[in-house]
This record gives C-alpha cells, sequence and structure tokens, in this order.
C-alpha cells in the first residue's frame, strides 16, 4: 500500500471516528437532558436543535456570562500554560532515563529508575500537589499557594515583561512539577520497552564490534530506532495528561479548562454547564484523535513496514 492511499485511509478512519464521538455527544450532552425536560419532542427534531445549538448558536452563553467559545478559548490558553512544558519535560526525562535503563537492565541503576517512576506514576497527582505545596509554598514560602499570576495580563503586552514571567514561572512551577512526576512514568517504561528490543537486532551488535561509544550507541542509534513505536502511544498519554490537569488546576486553583470543566459538571446551585461540557468533549476528541493520525501518518512515512499491515 503506498503512502499516499495510507494517509487517506487512515484520515477515514479518523473522520468516522470523530463522526461517531460527534453523535455521543448528541445522545450524552444534548437528547438525555432535553428528552427529561420535554419528553414528547423527537430525536430528530432534538438532532436539529443540536446542529443550530453548535454551529448557530456556537453553543450559547456559559455560566460566567460570555459566550462559551470565549470561556474555552481563554481555559485553553490557560491549561497549556502548564501542559506544554509538563509534556515537553516528561517525553524528554522518559527519553534519556528510558534509554539508559534499557542499557543498564537488571543492574542497580535500572531497578532504580524503573521502581521511582513506577511509584510516582502509581501516586495521585493531587497527593503530590499537595505534599508540594506543604513543603514549598506553605512551610518554605517559596512559591505561591494559587492561582496564575499575580500581575494582570488580560490581552495587553505587560509593562514589565521580565517581572511577569518571573511571576508567571513561579505560579506554574509547583503544578509543572506535580503533571510531570506523575506522567513521567508511563513515557520513561514505553521508551525503556521498546529500546529493550531494539537493543537486541544484529545492527545494535554491529555498532558494538565497530568498537562505537556506550553514549553514540545509546542515542544515534538505539534510541532513535526505539522512538518509533514510543510515537503510537503518546496520543494515548493525552488521556493520562486530561485527567490529572483537572486535578491539578482545581487543586491549585488555575481557572483553566480543567477548572471550568470541573466547576460545570458540580454545579450544585445552577446544575451542570452542558454546553461547556460539549464544547469541551468535542474539542479534545477532536484534539487526540488529530493526533493520533499525525502520529500515525509518521510512523508510516519513518517505518514503510506499517503500510502493508492487514494487507493480504
Amino acid at each position: 500500500m503506498g503512502l499516499r492511499r495510507y494517509i487517506l485511509r487512515r484520515l477515514v478512519d479518523s473522520m468516522v471516528t470523530y463522526i461517531i464521538v460527534f453523535f455521543m455527544g448528541f445522545y450524552a450532552f444534548f437528547y438525555l437532558p432535553l428528552s427529561k425536560i420535554y419528553p414528547q419532542v423527537s430525536i430528530l427534531q432534538s438532532f436539529l436543535a443540536y446542529l443550530k445549538f453548535i454551529f448557530v448558536e456556537k453553543f450559547g452563553k456559559s455560566r460566567w456570562g460570555i459566550p462559551t467559545i470565549e470561556a474555552i478559548e481563554i481555559g485553553v490558553f490557560r491549561t497549556l500554560i502548564i501542559l506544554l512544558p509538563a509534556i515537553v519535560i516528561s517525553i524528554i526525562i522518559g527519553y534519556i532515563m528510558g534509554a539508559r535503563g534499557a542499557w543498564k537492565r537488571e543492574s542497580i541503576e535500572d531497578d532504580v529508575y524503573t521502581g521511582f517512576w513506577l511509584f510516582m506514576y502509581g501516586l495521585p497527582v493531587f497527593w503530590i500537589g499537595m505534599l508540594l505545596l506543604l513543603i514549598f509554598s506553605v512551610g518554605l514560602g517559596w512559591f505561591p499557594t494559587f492561582g496564575l499570576h499575580e500581575i494582570p495580563l488580560r490581552y495587553t503586552f505587560p509593562e514589565n515583561p521580565a517581572a511577569y514571567i518571573l511571576d508567571l514561572v513561579k505560579h506554574i512551577f509547583l503544578p509543572v512539577l506535580s503533571l510531570t512526576l506523575t506522567s513521567t512514568g508511563i513515557f520513561y517504561i514505553i521508551m525503556r520497552n521498546s529500546m529493550i528490543g531494539i537493543l537486541n537486532e544484529d545492527f545494535i551488535r554491529t555498532a558494538k564490534a565497530k568498537g562505537l561509544s556506550e553514549k553514540d550507541i545509546i542515542h544515534k542509534h538505539a534510541a532513535r530506532a526505539a522512538i518509533l513505536p514510543s510515537l503510537s502511544m503518546f496520543g494515548l498519554s493525552l488521556v493520562l495528561f486530561s485527567t490529572n490537569i483537572i486535578l491539578t488546576e482545581v487543586l491549585f486553583s488555575i481557572q483553566g479548562l480543567g477548572f471550568l470543566l470541573y466547576r460545570s459538571a458540580t454545579g450544585f446551585i445552577f446544575g451542570p454547564d452542558l454546553g461547556l461540557l460539549l464544547a469541551s468533549f468535542l474539542l479534545f476528541s477532536l484534539v487526540v484523535i488529530a493526533t493520533i493520525y499525525v502520529l500515525d501518518v509518521s510512523y508510516a512515512f519513518l517505518d514503510p513496514r506499517i503500510r502493508f499491515e492487514g494487507e493480504g
């Protein structure tokens, strides 16, 4: 199967998956609540109202009195400030330490790496966050206990960019550290297990026979080959980050998308904000499906053997 045909097939699969998600959103967030209020409304009428609510009304207004789309844009911006550094740092640490652990497998160093990251992966992110707050915020007073910044930014450029950046780093340090500690383990395990299989390949034995240094064998040969199978797991790891980011934002009172979702889903007075929940559900599903599609295509481009899977 050619690369172009494979890309097209995966695109069609992704579109079909998102269409299914679109109808799931209709049934869970629109039809079921509406049918309880108006039992006489047919499913066709509900679906037409669903399409109007999304494409005409743009998900309506949120509970905070601003359009739902605007609330999501603000929430996504604040979430990415925390999420992107945590993802990048987790991948880098998982890559380096996973490669090192695989090279030193069945050694004390490997046991320490694996034991530590499995232990951290098993801990709830809110427990780590509370511990960090008690030590570094309450006890030592090095970092703020809540919020994203004290210097207001709004949509204008700050008068003192250096002070604003320093203030922002202080506020996001503990949330990013909490996410990194509890999420690096999955990248470490994926990289380590993938590289262990690569180290048994013939080209690694050839590299050793040529007298290449340990550093060159690990990073220029084995790790580059081992990173390919790890790509397919990155999209699934977004689910882990999505759960952790909600707990982290609630714990540190950062009003990002995760915090808004929590407040919208647990509306004790006004009830759930279904418009915000629906928009967030469709957005997150789109991001996950698009990420998996891009990674699958990248994997097929880098390793042509994947294109022929499933052909008889």
